[in-house]
This record gives C-alpha cells, structure tokens and sequence, in this order.
C-alpha cells in the first residue's frame, strides 16, 4: 500500500506503511517535516522527521557554471532513492560535446554492497530502437534501404493477416515511427531465462492479425522494431548483435554497450530490483526493440554525434540530414493521435521562456527503466538511468529538473523548471447521459455512472470520482472507504476529458500538459450466441517463465450486461484485476476494441481436434 498513499517517506522516518497504515507528510519549515500517520485502528500519530534541505542557487547566474546544476541533482537524485527505493541512480549531462557531468548514486548491487557508479550498465529497453532506427538510417544513406519502401519488399517473406484487405503496404517510415499498425509484442516467448532465437518471429507472425492499417494511428510495436533487426541482418549478412557492434558502438566509442551480455557488460551491470527486493534476471527475445545494455557515459557519447550533426571525433558517422529526419514529425494530420512522434524519437515542447523543442524517449524491462532527452536547439542533453520498477516517474522528475538547470546555466537567465508545453487539443465535446457509459482503454473496461457534479468510473477495481473542471477536463480522485480522498501516485497528475478527433469520439488523459490517446466509448454490438456459449473460465495452457513470474491466475470469459468481458488477475507485480471487452468479429474471432498500443488487437478460435482453444500473442486458453 506504500506506493498508493504515501507522497512522501524518508529513511529517517520511524512510520512503515501497510494495508492498514496511510501517511501524509507536511514540511512545515526547511529541515523539518511532520509525518501525520492514520492507523485502521482509529488512532494518529505524528513524526517530525529530519531532511536534508533543497539546495537555493546563489542570486548572479554565471554563464556555463555548471556546479549549482550538479549539487541540486545529486541532492534531488537522492530524495528520489529515499522516497520511491531506489537502488541505483546514474545521470550523465552533455552540453554539445562535452561530458558536463556522469555519476552513479546508490547501489548497483546492495546485497555486495558494490556502488553505481557513470560505468554501470543498465537494461535500456525501448533506447534500444534508437540504435535499430540508427542502423537503418545508414543503410538508406548507403542507398541500399528506402524508408517509403514496402518491408515486405526486403523482407518477401514476412506475412501477417488483416481483417481489412484493403490496405497500403507497411513502409519502413511506419515502423521506425511506430504507425505500421502491427501488434505491440508477440508474447509468448518475449522473456525469458533462454529466449528462443528472434528469427522464429517472422513464422509466427504469419498466424498473427495487425491491429491497425499502416499510418492510420500511433501505436507502439516491439515487433516492427524486432522486423528491423531482422532486415538488418539480411542486409548485412551477420548477427545483429555484430553489426551493431562493429558499424555503430565502435565508430561511437560506445565500449560498454552491447546488444549481448557479453562478459564485460555482465561485470559492470546493476542487478533489478522490485519494491525494494532482488528478482531473477530475465533475457529478452526481441532485443532490437528492449534488448540494448548500456550506461550514462556510452549514451551521452550518442547525444554529442546526434548534437554534432553526425560528426564523431572530426569524422562524419551518418548525414545530418537523416539524423534531422529522426527528430522530425513522421505522423501527419490524417494520423489519429495527439502525440508528435519522430523516427525513434517522441517529440514535444518544454515550458521555458520559450518553448523549446526537445526529442526525447524512455525505456522499461522487467526491472530497469531509463530515460534519454535532448534539446537540439541549445545542444543540451539529459540521461538517467535507474535498476528498479518503482523509478519512472523519479527518472522523468530529474530530467524536466535538469533540462531547466542546464538551460539555465548556459543562457545565465533563470528558468523555470522543464514541463510540456500543452500541445493541440482536440475538439472537447459534453460528457452527457447519452454520450456513453462504457469505454475502451488502454487499461481495460471503464464503466461510469454520470451524477450531478461529477461522474462515478470503476477502473482496474477501484472506484474514482471525476469532477468537472472550468477547462473542460476532469480531475480524478479516489476515496478511500467511499469517503476519504486519497492521491493515488499513478493518477494524481492526470486528467481526462471526452473529446472528438477525426471525426472519432474518444477519450483523451493529460500528465503534466501533455495531451494522449486513452481510449474511445464503447459502443453496443452484438455477442453471437456461440461466443455465448465460450463462456466459462480459462486457463494458459502453455504458461512460461513470465506468466509464472507475474503469478498470471486463471480468466474468465463472461457476459456482463450486454458486454462480453475477459478478465484476469495478475498477482505478482500489480496485485490488479484486468477486465478487457471482448467484440466478436466472427464465430472465430474477436478483437480487443479500443484505440491505441496493445489494443484492436485479436482473439481467435483454434481446434486441435480434441478441443477448442482460444489464441492470443502464441498462447492458448482453454476452459476449465
């Protein structure tokens, strides 16, 4: 319960938070804070508790002195560890080219006892895609690659069935921008302690359905980008683990960065850790798109050819015009999303004086997460790295903190700290009686009760309430036994609001400014009695390492009013109950509705002979 209701704990406080214990911390003076403790049991506590102050800058800002930059992160970086346990924390700053600042904080392995340091290496994750668009880029600059040729022009036998046949072919442009409309990942088989080999993607696609026509919407593909590793070892006829050793880590200097666990890697890399607590390391099978291992000094070296134009020490690496293509605006206006995505990169504005582009990405695993930014107008760059599932939002804090240090101390002007600037909101339309009372999202089914002065939305199992804003938009808050207002970490920053794009009713959330794609209402359709008929519980008939991993319990398909719902609980990491609609297509198929990553996705029926089956992303479900 620590993560849902504490804003705030040190080591230094003498409180634990459990099922039956909330805390609400006020700093009532600098040095000093007041932990107010309510116990189940009915009685109250209060702590005052000694921190160690936020540092103040001096009044006069001196152009490029960066030493005010560095003691407020290495103060902040450590605030973050306290409160969210955080093992290990590694930040590197470039300005142009040179290495402003790389430290490690904390412990890459605590058992050990061995500190994190700017060499420690980390499981990047969705970085990873950064280095396969590179490695496109240069073939297209070779001439050998075109980016608005058909994959399936360089890679004949790639396959996936189509609900619509009617379609444009995927371009290379649609995957390295993530609008090819091809499934988020191909489950079965992703992580694990021996991943099967990444070539055996290609045949299993072929049973596999695209969710979205190509250029049609942003949707996030691992496989798009694990196809691009495959293209690239056909073109280079070699691993693609040596290809990318060979013709982009080395001419970068990038030494401790590698696609492969290499000996070396291994010597220098931080274990993972959840809630505080060491867990198994996990291969993964689609490492052009998550499998890229790297540390802050190797990743700031990146930064400085990108901020360089292509030039690495005084040689060209790639052109400056395809590295401006990264960072330039792939999706157009016929795209249905809000997001403005480059080729590799997420594109927004930061709030400064001025609005300051930037391109930017982050990256999870199962354990670790980092996070890359660049400001190309000033020739700024931020990485952080981190080993541990509860840093995401620390690693995002300390880089909109950098990114405003560093403007700072090169401009000598003050700025305010580096938020999104809002980027173009849609049409708003009235969430009324008649709108809809069910929706679609990327977490699953939403249904919600419309009363006078708010709204009533069950989600994931808990019951919020939205309240009306003058903006058009909706707060979200949680009361804990129906009465208490409670800030939950996850939704505490968002927003949402009914909104029409293209003609296209949705729903869209906002964190921190920035607008996104959540889900659509979800409109009546009619559930065949055969799929009726499936009703009942399922169990994974070929589970695996990862489904025993996050403790995956059986699922049921039921019918709930006039929906058809898949529900599932996942244990281990979440301790959430999923419920996903259901919208049959055919006797044998169905897809998940809604609108963006990981949905429109399809569930269909297989017979073996013996008996029926249910098919998704390689795994099989049989009724219990």
């Amino acid at each position: 319960m620590r993560n849902l209701f504490a804003p705030s704990m040190r080591k230094s406080s003498i409180c634990v938070c459990t099922k039956n214990h909330l805390e609400w911390v006020f700093f009532v003076q600098s040095g000093l804070k007041i932990s107010l403790s309510f116990f189940i049991g009915g009685w109250l506590c209060f702590h005052p508790v000694l921190y160690a102050g936020e540092p103040v800058a001096a009044k006069t800002i001196l152009a490029g002195d960066y030493s005010f930059t560095k003691e407020y992160l290495s103060w902040l970086i450590k605030e973050e560890q306290d409160d969210n346990d955080i093992p290990a924390i590694s930040i590197a700053l470039v300005n142009d080219q040179q290495l402003i600042w790389a430290e490690g904080f904390g412990y890459a392995n605590k058992a050990q006892k061995i500190k994190a340091m700017a060499t420690t290496t980390y499981r990047t994750g969705s970085i990873s895609a950064l280095f396969t668009a590179l490695a496109i880029l240069k073939y297209v600059e070779q001439g050998t690659l075109d980016l608005d040729r058909a994959l399936s022009f360089y890679l004949p036998d790639f396959r996936i069935k189509r609900h619509d046949s009617q379609v444009r072919d995927i371009t290379l442009r649609d995957m390295l921008s993530h609008h090819s409309g091809l499934p988020m990942s191909y489950f079965k088989g992703m992580w694990s302690m021996s991943p099967e080999p990444l070539t055996g993607l290609l045949e299993k696609l072929s049973n596999t359905y695209a969710a979205y026509s190509p250029g049609f919407i942003y949707s996030y593909s691992n496989v798009a980008y694990s196809l691009l590793g495959l293209l690239i070892e056909r073109q280079s006829q070699q691993p693609f683990e040596q290809y990318m050793q060979k013709q982009v880590f080395g001419p970068l200097g990038m030494s401790l960065s590698s696609f492969v666990l290499s000996p070396q890697v291994n010597a220098h890399l931080a274990k993972g850790y959840r809630d505080g607590k060491l867990e198994d390391f996990f291969a993964v099978r689609d490492y052009p798109a998550l499998g890229l291992y790297s540390n802050v000094i190797d990743l700031a070296k990146f930064l400085s050819m990108v901020l360089n134009h292509g030039v690495i020490n005084g040689r060209s690496f790639i052109r400056k015009s395809l590295l401006d293509e990264m960072i330039t605006r792939q999706n157009g206006a016929r795209s249905l999303g809000l997001s403005s995505i480059g080729l590799g990169w997420r594109l927004d504005q930061r709030m400064t004086e001025h609005h300051e582009e930037i391109a930017w990405t982050y990256g999870a695993t199962l354990l670790h997460r980092s996070r890359i930014t660049l400001m190309p107008k000033h020739g700024l760059g931020v990485v952080v790295l981190a080993n541990s599932t509860s840093s995401f939002k620390s690693l995002e804090k300390i880089t909109n903190k950098a990114l405003a240090l560093l403007l700072q101390a090169k401009t000598a002007k003050s700025i305010k700290d580096s938020q999104p600037a809002p980027n173009q909101l849609p049409k708003f339309v009235g969430l009324h009686q008649d709108y809809a009372s069910v929706y679609a999202t990327r977490i699953g089914l939403i249904n919600t009760d419309i009363r006078k002065k708010y709204i009533e939305a069950n989600v994931l199992g808990w019951d919020f309430r939205l309240k009306p804003r003058a903006d058009n938009w909706y707060d979200i808050q949680y009361r804990f036994l129906g009465f208490i207002p409670i800030g939950m970490h996850w939704v505490a920053d968002v927003q949402v609001a009914p909104a029409r794009i293209l003609e296209r009713d949705v729903i869209i959330a906002r964190y921190q400014g920035q607008s996104y794609l959540f889900g659509e209402p979800l409109l009546r359709y009619e559930v065949p009695s055969v799929w009726q008929q499936r009703v009942g519980r399922y169990e994974i008939d070929n589970r695996d390492e990862i489904t025993d991993l996050l403790d995956i319990k059986r699922g049921k398909l039921a019918m709930e009013g006039e929906w058809l719902v898949f529900s599932y609980e996942v244990s281990n990491w979440f301790s959430v109950r999923f419920k996903l609609p259901i919208q049959p297509l055919s006797d044998t198929q169905a897809i998940i509705p809604g609108l963006g990553t990981g949905l429109n996705e399809t569930l269909h029926v297989v017979n073996d002979g013996k008996q029926e089956k249910l098919f998704y992303s390689g795994y099989y479900l049989v009724r219990k």
